[in-house]
């Protein structure tokens, strides 16, 4: 969990951190960023629609010869659900990771979350890196933002700003 704990608000699909003494709003980073075109988004969702329509072909076939608009609508929220998925998958891995971070011991975990589990350990074990900070929010009163990171350690000598993955990014 992110310390110290700063209220959010959410407005328009982006998020604003409530500054706890004055009240003041700035929008966080991610919203901010998430401003950033993203062209290449286009063909993952183009990608993700065809992969569910050849893996549900048959279903697929049978919904829109009953329901058209249903069909497209199925094909339509690939893109979500695979995204949400994903972002299930990354909360409950990140968890793990500071847990694992913090020293914590870390058991009966789905084999979907082991294995992002045995990548941080061979990590811990080849780094030994020294955490610095784990999961902390920052505000910049003079670039009017806020956000939180997942890191800050050392490692092999160097200071090293992190964000946890489960992706390829």
């Amino acid at each position: 969990m992110t310390t110290p704990r700063i209220p959010t608000i959410s407005r328009g699909g982006s998020r604003f951190y409530v500054h706890p003494e004055t009240d003041a709003k700035a929008p966080g980073v991610t919203s901010i960023v998430g401003m950033l075109p993203k062209s290449f988004l286009r063909y993952w969702a183009a990608k993700v629609v065809a992969e569910q329509a050849v893996e549900n072909l048959g279903e697929v076939v049978g919904l829109a010869m009953r329901d058209r608009e249903a069909a497209i609508d199925f094909l339509k929220r690939a893109p979500d659900r695979d995204t949400k998925k994903a972002a299930d998958v990354g909360s409950e891995v990140h968890a793990v990771f500071e847990s694992l971070a913090r020293g914590e011991d870390v058991r009966r975990l789905h084999p979907e979350i082991q294995v992002f589990a045995d990548h941080f350990r061979e990590f811990l074990d080849e780094y030994q890196p020294e955490f610095v900070h784990l999961e902390e929010t920052v505000w910049s009163e003079e670039h009017d933002y806020a956000g939180s990171f997942d890191v800050i350690a050392r490692i092999q000598g160097e200071l090293v700003v992190g964000d946890w993955k489960t992706t390829r990014s």
